[in-house]
């Protein structure tokens, strides 16, 4: 990027994703800031290492952004789409999102857990 001042934007995508794995998650947010129209993955990446630096209410609002734009969202499946090389980055990766408070299933997949479990809540108090 320094031999190329007119490179193509999308490095910022990948020098971003290569500082969060390096763990220098301050670096990662400034390189993914440099992207002037980010969609709901760029989003992603911005709330795991923001929720890293411990910045919860940032990290927060763009696991909302996320949200907002891609209401499907949830962890497992964006993970499947992750290619990494060693298990320990995907899990450091899905640690970063769950703090940021990001859906580890599909939503759809959580509410319906949670009616099928309602039900053998309110009967074990009825008894």
């Amino acid at each position: 990027m320094r031999l190329n001042p007119y490179h193509p934007e999308r490095f910022w995508n990948h020098l971003g994703r290569a500082h969060f794995v390096g763990r220098r998650y301050g670096e990662a947010v400034a390189a993914f800031s440099r992207i002037t129209a980010p969609d709901h993955l760029h989003h992603a990446f911005l709330a795991a290492c923001q929720a890293e630096l411990g910045n919860e209410a940032a990290a927060r609002s763009h696991a909302a952004e996320v949200l907002k734009r891609e209401p499907v969202f949830c962890i497992e499946n964006y993970l499947k789409t992750q290619h990494y090389k060693r298990p320990e980055d995907r899990e450091h990766h899905r640690a970063a999102l769950v703090k940021a408070g990001l859906p580890l299933a599909p939503v759809a997949e959580i509410v319906a857990q949670a009616t099928v479990e309602q039900p053998a809540a309110v009967k074990s108090e009825a008894s």
